[in-house]
């Protein structure tokens, strides 16, 4: 080994020339040093990365599955559901139409058909209760003019069946 007044000059020489060996085997004890300690710069800004990532993931909200409503009839392995803010909605007395921008990013259009019905309600839920004819002022402004931010869950049968609709009106 090296004497150390030999060491210190050769170090000094590698950290101002940035001179650094290719192969760990043959560094001298120095070139190892200022490898190590550019590695080791590297290591502590990756663990600092990865210490800021697992906080922010620890503190998010984890998601949760959603309870489906009782009175679908398909079982959980067929059914989906949909969340976001509604678009567009429309209703006559056969049919009524919703299309939303969800959650993650699509944009899904449903339609309850409810010949001869007159409305949809009996396929509407109200914060996960039961749609009472009172609730429509709590959706709409008017006749297919719905509240400004209207949030719904539309769960969704792959069998065909008519989707329920869970609406979420905005906070007041």
């Amino acid at each position: 080994m090296a004497p150390p007044a030999t060491m210190k000059r050769s170090c000094r020489r590698v950290r101002m020339s940035g001179e650094i060996c290719s192969d760990w085997l043959q560094c001298s004890p120095c070139e190892w040093a200022t490898r190590t300690a550019m590695s080791s710069g590297f290591l502590r800004l990756f663990w600092g990365i990865l210490l800021v990532h697992s906080t922010v993931a620890a503190t998010a909200v984890p998601l949760q599955r959603l309870r489906p409503p009782e009175k679908l009839r398909c079982s959980r392995d067929h059914l989906t559901s949909f969340t976001g803010r509604v678009l567009a909605f429309k209703r006559d007395n056969n049919e009524t139409f919703l299309r939303m921008r969800t959650d993650e990013d699509t944009t899904e259009a449903f339609t309850l058909r409810h010949p001869g019905k007159g409305s949809a309600a009996e396929w509407f839920l109200l914060g996960g209760k039961v749609f009472e004819p009172s609730d429509w002022k709590r959706i709409e402004i008017r006749r297919n003019k719905l509240h400004p931010r209207m949030r719904a869950t539309v769960w969704a049968c792959d069998d065909g069946a008519t989707p329920v609709v869970d609406w979420q009106p905005p906070s007041e």
